[in-house]
């Protein structure tokens, strides 16, 4: 049985998480927040054209006490961050914004990181921010998009990002934007 059902921009991936603290998930949608029981508590849906391909909501500094934020990558809207209350905090249009791709790519710098690759129009093009929403590194490692996924490659406390299984052009990025892993051309699918 459905519990609820509401209007908005979908975007790609709904996104479950505590922001208030009582328990029950709130879903970040789209550009909108919606509790448990599918009242929505913001959106930014008329005010924002392109879809949301991807979203974050979290504490990602270091600071435990720290308010959790949503992150989004905005299509052409580029990266936005929100508070909790749904206030817009940073808006960077940085082309059409993909995936959401959240870790420590930067060990020597506090909290996690954010990055993402842009498809269409200007693909390949990749944006790293820090946790407050500052574009810290862009870079073009290949001209075209991918999944952007994180991996825990070394177990050091330190993620790359996989660019793509290509054995010539892919491989994992570390948030210098350098190639640190490649794959051998075995004959896998990429």
């Amino acid at each position: 049985k459905p519990l609820w059902q509401g209007e908005g921009q979908l975007g790609h991936y709904p996104y479950p998480w505590d922001l208030d603290g009582d328990g029950r998930d709130e879903v970040a949608i789209g550009y909108a927040l919606w509790d448990h029981a599918g009242h929505r508590l913001w959106s930014h849906d008329a005010d924002l054209k392109d879809h949301a391909d991807g979203v974050a909501v979290g504490n990602f500094s270091d600071d435990p006490k720290a308010e959790p934020r949503v992150y989004a990558w905005g299509s052409d809207e580029g990266f936005l961050m929100f508070d909790r209350r749904g206030t817009i905090l940073k808006h960077v249009r940085i082309g059409h914004a993909q995936t959401a791709c959240v870790g420590k790519f930067l060990p020597d710098r506090p909290g996690l990181q954010l990055m993402c690759v842009n498809f269409w129009k200007n693909p390949g093009i990749v944006s790293l921010f820090d946790h407050d929403g500052n574009l810290l590194e862009q870079q073009e490692p290949i001209h075209s998009g991918s999944p952007m996924l994180p991996v825990n490659w070394r177990g050091d406390g330190q993620e790359f990002v996989l660019l793509s299984g290509n054995a010539r052009e892919g491989g994992m990025i570390d948030g210098e934007m350098r190639r640190v892993v490649m794959f051998p051309d075995d004959g896998h699918p990429d």
